[in-house]
């Protein structure tokens, strides 16, 4: 194992946990916000009690999709670009 693989494969893991962190965090406000924008549109009362349990609900699930996907990205990042297609 070269320096420079050593240092990426620490950078990778150094990285994983913040930038699964922000996109989840980025997904969680685009699904919180677009719940409320198109309820509110629909004349959906979104003050109610099971509106916000719904939209949390919900906006939660994505964010922790997002935080897997995201995760699994930065984890196998050096993988991602040594596949080759074989037909």
């Amino acid at each position: 194992m070269t320096i420079k693989h050593k240092f990426l494969v620490g950078l990778r893991w150094v990285l994983f946990i913040p930038v699964a962190l922000i996109a989840a965090w980025i997904t969680w406000l685009i699904v919180y916000y677009l719940n409320q924008l198109t309820l509110g549109v629909r004349g959906v009362e979104t003050d109610s009690f099971l509106i916000k349990f719904f939209i949390e609900s919900i906006s939660s699930a994505a964010m922790g999709g997002v935080f897997v996907y995201a995760g699994a990205i930065v984890e196998r990042w050096p993988q991602l670009f040594k596949q080759t297609l074989s037909i």
